[in-house]
């Protein structure tokens, strides 16, 4: 279904990774390359509205929250340039999938059909870049 006049807005609240997370890899000096993969989770706010511009005169918001439920891959190097202090550089790429919502009618004078069959693909490409102290 298309929305052509209702804007749509995501927040990820919450996001981690399950138990089936497998990390692996080589180390070659003081080098540590790794791979990782497994589940992943994410905590949604989706958020559709209108800010009363034709043909809807009115305007409206609707929210919801909803668990979504993926898997992600990942690589990374972290490098011990000290005795005790290493640095790494990652990236992890995390798919929830694409998800079909209804949202909470929450206007009388906009037809129920725009609140309905909303399609949301959710995909997070990540870097992360740290600096451990190793006790």
């Amino acid at each position: 279904m298309q929305h052509d006049h209702l804007l749509h807005e995501l927040q990820l609240e919450d996001r981690g990774t399950g138990d089936g997370h497998r990390p692996g890899g080589a180390s070659i000096d003081r080098a540590l390359i790794y791979f990782k993969g497994g589940g992943a989770w994410g905590r949604e706010s989706e958020t559709i509205s209108n800010v009363a511009l034709a043909p809807l005169a009115t305007a409206f918001s609707s929210n919801l929250s909803v668990n979504r439920y993926g898997w992600t891959i990942g690589m990374g190097i972290e490098y011990a340039f000290l005795p005790n202090w290493s640095a790494k550089i990652e990236y992890d790429f995390i798919d929830f999938g694409t998800k079909l919502y209804n949202f909470p009618v929450t206007s009388t004078v906009v037809a129920p059909i725009n609140f309905a069959g909303w399609d949301f693909t959710s995909m997070i490409h990540e870097m992360k870049m740290g600096v451990n102290y190793h006790f």
